[in-house]
């Protein structure tokens, strides 16, 4: 009988030893409620496996050093240790969790969840590439326009070259240029569809540079780049003629200005008490270069025309075909030499190398930034490296007639332009709302 009561006592023992141990209550008033429970549990069961009076485990209950009595001693103890284990597992526990708060408030609020942040990131991403765009679009047009007014200054410093001369290296230097991409095109020239117009093309093209060179030769850089600036309002008008397209009271504003401008540049003689001077010279170069911007809007409009074909294709027509033509027309006509200065060479290498940075320039800026974007950009880079040029290099500088002119010719310009950006605008922005009386 007692190595069953001392049996039965361990087997309890050992399970209220295994409760206690694998309770994961975390806070000690509930453990010692546990304990407390456990303490009745097995006061209880003692009670009730008391054996009765008289008998013989009654009377070896006085004995010294009972083995029941031992084992009640030991659980006591046991419950005592494991009491002190959890209080200070507990203790431990809630210092960690301050430690825990403390360095949440000092990391601040939380962070956004990894879907925010991806969506926020791509966002800013976007905006960023926008921007880049936007800048690299509007340098590459305002450089379009330097190395430009750079060719033009060479053009000037050039005077004992000939014009076809200079056409001949600017048609060599576009033609070696573009050749390595041309090459990578199914068909370099373009299908024989499209050959009456790159041809026609290629001719106005040429013609329009020799009107620009010729009106160098009579004006100032300044007031030259104010005449071809006049491109694209002919490009608007020859394409309501050619094109079809609707005509909008903004072109017949820009025309104003633009007559206005012109006025100014030229310096009529009902402008000489005023301090202007008018010259023989003037009316030659200014007829120059209306030719030029009427021959460059119908080159436009050519372009327009053309479907399917790259711009590299068009580029490297008008570079080999104008090379023959005018290299032809040269030697025709005597102008053509085979040995030059070692300036003059240098310099006509140099118009070469340019004239391609401006092609290359300029297609980047198209690829890059919208149209008229770029044309806005250009056409007012122009006149201003135009006067700058000629003031560093030449010691030329504009008188107030010329600056009043450039400017009125860049506000019709300017309308031109805005309507465009409007027409491209998507519907319902704050872009398209604010240019809503261009439309």
């Amino acid at each position: 009988m007692e190595v069953h009561e001392g049996a039965s006592c361990n087997g309890r023992a050992r399970e209220v030893s295994l409760s206690l141990i694998d309770d994961s209550t975390p806070t000690l008033p509930q453990a010692d409620r546990s304990v407390d429970e456990s303490k009745a549990s097995i006061g209880a069961q003692l009670t009730d496996t008391k054996p009765p009076p008289g008998s013989s485990s009654e009377r070896n209950k006085d004995r010294k050093h009972s083995p029941s009595s031992g084992n009640i001693s030991k659980e006591r103890d046991s419950l005592r240790i494991l009491t002190s284990l959890r209080t200070l597992r507990n203790s431990i526990a809630g210092t960690a969790s301050m430690f825990d708060l403390v360095r949440t408030r000092a990391a601040g609020p939380p962070k956004p969840s990894e879907a925010s942040t991806t969506e926020s990131s791509t966002v800013l991403r976007q905006r960023g590439r926008a921007h880049h765009s936007f800048v690299l679009g509007i340098l590459m047009a305002a450089g379009t326009s330097a190395v430009l007014s750079l060719v033009n200054v060479i053009i000037k410093r050039l005077e004992s070259v000939s014009s076809l001369e200079v056409l001949t290296f600017m048609a060599f230097g576009v033609f070696i240029g573009i050749l390595p991409a041309a090459t990578e095109e199914v068909q370099p020239f373009g299908p024989s569809s499209a050959q009456p117009l790159l041809i026609v093309r290629t001719i106005l093209s040429l013609g329009a540079a020799a009107l620009r060179l010729s009106s160098l030769s009579y004006l100032t850089i300044a007031d030259s780049s104010i005449i071809t600036s006049l491109t694209p309002l002919m490009v608007a008008i020859t394409a309501s003629l050619f094109l079809a397209e609707p005509c909008h009271w903004t072109q017949g504003a820009a025309v104003a200005l633009s007559i206005l401008g012109i006025t100014l540049v030229v310096k009529p003689p009902f402008l000489a008490t005023a301090g202007g001077s008018f010259t023989e010279e003037q009316y030659i170069g200014i007829a120059y270069g209306l030719s030029h911007t009427v021959l460059n809007g119908v080159t436009t409009v050519c372009i327009r025309a053309i479907k399917g074909v790259s711009r590299s294709v068009v580029v490297f027509h008008y570079g080999c075909l104008s090379m023959l033509l005018v290299s032809f027309v040269s030697i025709a006509m005597g102008r053509l030499r085979i040995f030059y200065d070692g300036s003059q060479i240098g310099y006509l290498l140099l118009i070469s190398h340019l004239t391609f940075a401006v092609q290359m320039f300029l297609t980047k800026a198209l690829q890059i930034e919208n149209a008229s974007v770029v044309t806005i950009v250009k056409t007012s880079s122009d006149v201003i490296f135009g006067f700058v040029m000629q003031a560093v290099f030449l010691n030329v500088y504009p008188d107030l007639f010329s600056m009043f002119g450039g400017t009125f010719v860049l506000i019709g310009v300017l309308i031109i332009g805005l309507r465009k950006i409007a027409q491209a605008a998507t519907p319902g922005t704050v872009l398209r709302h604010r240019l809503r009386f261009l439309l």
